[in-house]
């Protein structure tokens, strides 16, 4: 039922992320648009047939480097390789010479990209959380982030690392049952690295908590991510001779555009740009992630897995920090919050977003010892956003710190039911308010606050894509 679930809400997430009928980037994307078309049709992941004609004394492109006689994108190649199997079919038969083709076929990979994201945090979000919960904060993710307005646009860095930022979270939330699960966060740890090198510092904290609940596979998870990681090193100091691939080539033309480095601008300044500032800040674009502040402190102090939650808090601040010394901090000449978005993924699917948090397990029992289990155990996470959703009264027990515990309370709370329901006269036994009733009136506040919230976040969200 579940996977039901997080597949329609890909769907629709899908549909909704292609109702403006276009491709909506810049140039930073143009590199992974076209890379799938030279794959499909000259086998290779340069970019020569591009630039057959180029005149000598023009100068190039910014995102694209002339290397050993080749022209190549100064950007990660896995956002186009992600694209082939899109463009393969429609390129082999038309060709890749007409932008309006291209555009259609980026646009969908960057949609199916995003919309797969949407689903893998719902599955996370309901492995913490009762389900109205976990529908709550993937609708968050959804459509209340710039998952809508950037990463689905365009074929973005940004949409494949929250993907397999997801993944690898719902792989270590499943890993109790199946171990081998631990393998692949590592692998999708890599792929994130792949997608975009700044999110070296969560692809640590998602290693560390594979390596804090099994040393044994945490160490085989740390090699699936050498496996992607390694490859990817390789290229970037053979073909670019750093580390950081082409994005050195583009850090050094920063001092000639008139910055004295690359990561200069005062840490404060940084933050609040980012989190703040009217034209691109976090906060004023999606509001609703200040719910996330909100949740890290009782998380930290009360969660049952105060450990693992530290090493994702730890990842996501120095991200964080990171990013705001960076001397583009604003990305560019864009009005939105695209620099953090690859960081989004992990607002809706861990416990750092605060949401799952305060959610706790999802039913009685369900989980173990699984890296991330029921962080949000705590009385005061848990009052914290079931607000989003009406509360019935097995979301009334109290905060279940074990499952035996948990068990135990339960079976004394079905005995005070039982004992209640036979002292009580018959005549007053059907003025009872029965489960089913209870079931049905959460559903209808559920979908009426639905109802009333979706529409005003469609909205905003549709004014940011437009603007």
């Amino acid at each position: 039922m579940r996977i039901r679930t997080a597949l329609l809400l890909g769907l629709l997430s899908f549909l909704v992320y292609n109702a403006n009928l276009r491709e909506i980037s810049s140039q930073d994307t143009i590199p992974a648009r076209v890379l799938p078309v030279a794959i499909v049709q000259e086998r290779t992941v340069a970019l020569d047939m591009f630039f057959r004609d180029w005149p000598t004394d023009t100068p190039l492109p910014y995102w694209v480097l002339r290397v050993n006689g080749h022209y190549l994108s100064r950007y990660p190649l896995l956002p186009g390789l992600l694209a082939v199997p899109i463009y393969a079919v429609p390129v082999a038969l038309f060709g890749g010479d007409s932008w309006v083709r291209i555009n259609v076929l980026a646009k969908l990979t960057a949609s199916l990209i995003a919309a797969l994201s949407v689903a893998l945090v719902y599955l996370a979000a309901v492995r913490l959380g009762p389900d109205t919960v976990a529908l709550a904060v993937t609708l968050v993710y959804a459509i209340g982030t710039s998952a809508w307005s950037v990463a689905s646009q365009g074929l973005w860095g940004h949409g494949p690392a929250a993907l397999f930022l997801a993944l690898s979270l719902v792989c270590l939330l499943y890993a109790e049952e199946r171990p081998w699960l631990l393998d692949a966060a590592g692998l999708a740890a890599g792929l994130m690295l792949a997608s975009r090198l700044i999110t070296v510092f969560v692809a640590a904290a998602l290693l560390g908590c594979a390596l804090g609940y099994d040393r044994r596979r945490g160490m085989r998870a740390l090699g699936w991510c050498a496996v992607v990681a390694v490859p990817l090193l390789a290229y970037n100091v053979w073909t670019f001779g750093s580390l950081q691939g082409g994005y050195a080539q583009i850090h050094a033309d920063f001092r000639n555009e008139g910055f004295s480095g690359t990561w200069t601008t005062l840490p404060w300044e940084g933050l609040a740009g980012l989190l703040l500032s009217p034209s691109r800040g976090l906060f004023l674009y999606s509001p609703i992630l200040l719910a996330t502040v909100l949740g890290i402190g009782p998380a930290l102090r009360r969660g049952p897995h105060r450990r693992a939650f530290a090493w994702l808090v730890g990842g996501l601040g120095m991200s964080l920090l990171v990013i705001s010394t960076y001397s583009v901090w604003y990305a560019g000449n864009l009005v939105r919050a695209q620099a953090l978005h690859r960081l989004h993924a992990s607002d809706g699917a861990v416990p750092g977003a605060g949401v799952a948090y305060a959610g706790g397990p999802a039913e009685p029992g369900s989980g173990g010892d699984a890296p991330l289990r029921g962080v949000g155990g705590s009385p005061g996470g848990r009052r914290l956003l079931l607000s989003l959703a009406p509360r019935s009264r097995l979301e009334q027990y109290p905060a279940r710190r074990a499952d035996k515990g948990a068990g135990v309370e339960l079976a004394r709370h079905a005995a005070r039911t039982a004992r209640s329901e036979r002292a009580s006269p018959p005549r007053f036994r059907r003025l009872r308010v029965t489960m089913p009733a209870l079931a049905r009136r959460d559903a209808v506040r559920t979908a009426r606050a639905l109802v009333l919230t979706i529409p005003r976040v469609i909205l905003l969200r549709a004014i940011a894509v437009v603007h």
